[in-house]
């Protein structure tokens, strides 16, 4: 009962949050690779020149989003994503424009960096900073289900598109749609942001102890923290290992003896694992804090991937992606609400910018990266093997990191 009044009450902002996420799957690897075999088709691109251009656009958007992510610190929040949703919906045109391999990595860039990076990155900080500890991991859960939704949704409806009124022309409905109807939306759900950001600044310059963490941390404190490089080598990991085998998701079937359509069916499965996982960590985040948490983070991404390296059963695809939808759901809650917890919501933009730019630069390399270990006939059972030990090895470094021990460093960043 309330968590029903809490989501009545506050059902406008979260709202906006979860609208956010849900446009970010314009910019997300399971709604462009849809798009694949048309676009190699008609620029006559190999698998691994379409996979350079997405990996170029990902890099170079993840590179300026570090920066671009700081000025949410700074502006309105109305203006910042009027901004954002009309870069992206230029993103959509230009991709419905491209004419060569050149045109084709700016786009991606676009989609790249203003729908999966600050659209995502927007939606998350938003809720992180307005939301106070007590309920803040419940407000991240909610918003961040516009992925799940999103990545359930966006590739059928691509699928039905391209078929009706071909891919070019998807894209073009695509950007009408932000300038028409979202954007629009987002500012309705964002009335009452002046009130909003007055409790704000108000609980900022109170000297009691509301904060969860002990001061508000400046970008140039966290890079000089050991602790946030630790956590970080252990936090990409899946952002690396997801994307991988998502991008090249037509060899892994392949390789399994299993059929696309079998996999697609495994997404459906991946989104409602995040959803329960989303909803459930949010809660639990209230309860026992988001650093807790963190030591469960991937744990479910570990044990999928020894499921897909010990099994070809076709039912394997759907176990590997439940427990990767698991681990997806926790960590999108997860890093909306760990770095509000250790380093404050002052400063939270340029941070999680920073945070967000790394695991999108991480998840640019991936693509390339399994291309030519693949290219070297290294099997994907070698790579889920490599890539459960990595996981397994993150999760003892973050259960070092945030043991009960260590929460007074934690708290005084000492």
């Amino acid at each position: 009962m309330e968590y029903l009044r809490f989501l009545h009450k506050n059902r406008r902002f979260l709202g906006y949050g979860f609208l956010l996420t849900f446009l970010a799957n314009f910019g997300q690897t399971t709604t462009i690779a849809v798009f694949g075999g048309e676009i190699r088709a008609v620029f006559a691109l190999s698998h691994g020149d379409f996979g350079l251009a997405y990996g170029i656009g990902t890099l170079s958007g993840g590179l300026m989003l570090i920066g671009a992510g700081r000025a949410i610190d700074h502006f309105d929040l109305r203006p910042y994503t009027t901004v954002i949703a009309i870069c992206l919906a230029a993103g959509c045109f230009s991709l419905s424009q491209a004419n060569g391999f050149v045109f084709l990595a700016a786009a991606f860039f676009l989609l790249r960096l203003f729908g999966q990076g600050l659209m995502s990155h927007t939606a998350t900080t938003a809720m992180a900073r307005y939301f106070e500890p007590g309920v803040r991991g419940r407000a991240v859960s909610v918003a961040v289900l516009g992925f799940p939704v999103g990545e359930a949704m966006f590739p059928g409806l691509a699928v039905f598109l391209i078929a009706a009124i071909g891919w070019r022309e998807t894209w073009v409905a695509a950007s009408i749609a932000l300038i028409v109807l979202f954007i629009p939306l987002l500012l309705l759900l964002l009335r009452g942001q002046d009130l909003r950001h007055q409790a704000l600044v108000a609980r900022l310059a109170r000297v009691g102890t509301s904060l969860s963490a002990a001061r508000q941390w400046r970008l140039g404190e966290v890079l000089r923290d050991w602790r946030f490089s630790v956590a970080m080598s252990a936090m990409v990991a899946p952002a690396f290992i997801t994307t991988g085998l998502f991008f090249h998701q037509v060899h892994l079937v392949d390789s399994k003896g299993w059929t696309l359509g079998w996999f697609a069916t495994g997404f459906v499965v991946f989104a409602i694992m995040k959803v329960v996982a989303s909803l459930a960590s949010g809660i639990l985040i209230d309860r026992f804090g988001a650093r807790s948490m963190s030591l469960l983070y991937l744990f479910p991404l570990a044990a999928g991937l020894l499921v897909l390296g010990f099994s070809n059963a076709p039912v394997s695809a759907l176990i590997f992606m439940a427990l990767a939808g698991l681990n997806g759901g926790l960590g999108q809650t997860l890093m909306g609400t760990l770095w509000a917890e250790i380093y404050g919501v002052q400063h939270l933009g340029a941070v999680r910018g920073l945070v967000f730019g790394l695991m999108v630069v991480v998840s640019a390399t991936a693509p390339p990266i399994l291309g030519i270990l693949y290219d070297l006939d290294v099997t994907v059972e070698v790579i889920a093997f490599y890539s459960a030990g990595y996981c397994l090895f993150g999760s003892a470094l973050l259960a070092w990191l945030f043991s009960p021990g260590r929460r007074s460093v934690s708290k005084s960043g000492r």
